[in-house]
């Protein structure tokens, strides 16, 4: 077996122990708001995760000046889901989840027109 699919083995086998762990202790040892707030925690931590995970990535970038580095697939999954999550905060009325994703956007316009 290749070293690659040894490496997707054992990461799928971790996400459904890790899923199945989180949906069992949830679901069996917390309560209400207990559990509202410990699944809210585990979302904010993997989400935090998910967006430092290409920070590498960007500064080589941004050292070499030059997109190639730059995986494709994770830049249209990263827009994808800011792009969800806005359509979520339209859909439901939560204006503070839509003005952070807007201050974000705004700060990233405002970085970008500095360095040229």
């Amino acid at each position: 077996m290749i070293i690659q699919a040894k490496t997707a083995m054992i990461v799928g086998m971790v996400d459904v122990v890790v899923f199945a762990l989180a949906v069992l202790v949830t679901q069996f040892c917390m309560e209400g708001e207990m559990r509202i707030d410990v699944i809210g925690f585990m979302g904010a931590a993997l989400n935090i995760v998910m967006y430092a995970s290409p920070l590498s990535v960007m500064r080589l970038v941004w050292t070499t000046k030059s997109t190639e580095y730059m995986p494709f697939l994770l830049s249209l999954f990263h827009f994808l889901n800011g792009g969800v999550w806005t359509f979520y905060a339209f859909l439901v009325e939560d204006w503070f989840l839509g003005a952070c994703y807007r201050s974000l956007t705004s700060f990233i316009n405002v970085e970008h027109k500095a360095d040229n």
